[in-house]
């Protein structure tokens, strides 16, 4: 069963990338914790290049550039009324035509298949690791440095500072600038102290062994009551997304990228991996049939589920339809030596075209990187702010969401995923053996061959991708 599961997801993978499609990842960087707060002085912030920006800025009025995004609904209207602002009163002349496929998988296929037909796409949003792989591929990305630091039209040493220094520091990739921030969010948890501390805990869980003994007296509860269809709830719903699994690889100091690639096959995986499965295989954490945990959550059949930040409005909605007045939190995964939380989104990056649209392309991701915008986005997507001015201006929405406003305040101890080509067809992988884990039909002596499988099909695909 566990090889004919992982041959069935090399098969959709490698069809994935026969036909030009990234598969969805938002997942960025370096797998080793690095702390938020900024340093004055920060060796990532120096130039690339000694080249100097040419172009006669008269060849930039009236001119078109593509722009194509990753998000949807209320983040693609905010940014279509954005676009059209900045192309009504940019002193340049610049006209940008937006394009949404509708998601991060569609936009990297919409990207590959522009490519493929040679067709030009100017400014980009997008995972830092899909640049890198398009770069890898056709050598099209361009060096942002050559702008960033650019006298007449780079940006300001405080603006630079002003970014939170692990996701500008995502940007960059041997000595290249691939990209800058354009929203990031986190993975964490989503926790009910009220229902805790009824259960006779007045904090929350801070290593795998207290996160354990919680949401195991969760579901003893359950059991306890009449109800025989609830006894398998009450602790933690479940994730096999790729990010909850890598921040518990992350929880339990586990490294799985190298200088000679990915590997799975480490003690701290196995660990990881064990501890997991012992949860499920308890009854202290549980899947549901519904793939939304907002209301398993507000009826106390779940004291915590895995999310984002993204979770705090859809949330707080169903606790109100549900008439809880639990008191509710946003904390970091319990890990063995510390609480790194993972931090994952999108950049800004240009493709290579001629230097007119490059510019052009860079004014238009620079506009979009100020404050300003950066809260316009912020407030439609209720995401992680990318530095310390756009709290200034977002007072409103951090009023209206105290759950959020203290996770972005509390939560100092960011990581990001590996920053490598490979790791967009890895991280399925990931995802695929987290779906096995979380079966009724595996037993113990299938973690090993799991993590061995992994690893075989790690390196299959790797050697196929980009």
């Amino acid at each position: 069963m566990i090889r004919s599961r992982f041959l069935f997801i090399s098969l959709i993978v490698l069809t994935l990338l026969v036909s030009g499609c990234s598969p969805q990842s938002q997942e960025l960087g370096t797998p080793t914790p690095t702390p938020t707060r900024r340093p004055t002085v920060t060796s990532t912030i120096t130039p690339t290049s000694t080249k100097v920006v040419e172009v006669d800025e008269a060849l930039l009025r009236g001119l078109q550039i593509r722009f194509i995004h990753p998000w949807a609904t209320e983040v693609q209207n905010e940014l279509a009324a954005m676009v059209d602002q900045f192309n009504q009163t940019n002193e340049w002349g610049i006209h940008v035509i937006m394009e949404s496929p509708g998601s991060a998988g569609l936009a990297a296929k919409a990207i590959w298949d522009e490519i493929d037909e040679g067709n030009v796409i100017n400014a980009v949003a997008a995972p830092i690791n899909l640049f890198i792989a398009v770069d890898e591929k056709e050598q099209l990305v361009t060096d942002l440095g050559l702008y960033i630091f650019s006298e007449k039209y780079g940006l300001a040493q405080d603006q630079i500072d002003d970014f939170n220094q692990v996701f500008w520091a995502e940007g960059i990739f041997n000595d290249k600038y691939y990209g800058i921030p354009a929203q990031q969010t986190i993975t964490v948890m989503i926790y009910n102290s009220s229902w805790a501390e009824e259960l006779g805990f007045n904090k929350i869980p801070t290593t795998p062994e207290e996160f354990k003994v919680q949401i195991c007296s969760a579901n003893t509860v359950q059991r306890k009551d009449m109800d025989v269809t609830n006894d398998g709830m009450g602790g933690w719903i479940v994730s096999n997304s790729s990010s909850s699994l890598l921040n518990w690889l992350v929880a339990f100091n586990a490294e799985i990228k190298n200088q000679k690639g990915f590997n799975f096959n480490t003690v701290e995986v196995n660990d990881a991996f064990t501890y997991l499965f012992g949860l499920y295989k308890e009854n202290c954490a549980w899947s549901g049939n519904s793939p939304q945990p907002y209301t398993y959550f507000a009826r106390r059949q779940a004291l915590v589920y895995t999310g984002q930040l993204q979770d705090v409005i859809p949330q707080s909605l169903a606790l109100q339809r549900e008439g809880s007045e639990d008191k509710w939190e946003i904390i970091p995964f319990p890990g063995i030596g510390g609480q790194s939380v993972l931090a994952s989104g999108f950049s800004y990056g240009v493709l290579e075209s001629d230097p007119e649209r490059d510019l052009a392309a860079w004014l238009f991701i620079r506009w979009l990187s100020e404050p300003e915008q950066q809260a316009r986005l912020l407030r439609a997507s209720g995401t992680f702010p990318l530095g310390r001015e756009v709290m200034t201006l977002v007072g409103d929405y951090t009023s209206e969401h105290p759950q959020w406003e203290k996770a972005v305040t509390t939560i100092t101890e960011l990581v990001t995923s590996p920053k490598d080509a490979d790791w967009i067809v890895v991280s399925p992988v990931l995802e695929d053996a987290g779906w096995q884990l979380f079966n009724s039909q595996t037993k113990s002596d299938d973690i090993k061959k799991i993590i061995n499988e992994m690893d075989l099909l790690t390196v299959e695909l790797s050697e196929r991708y980009p």
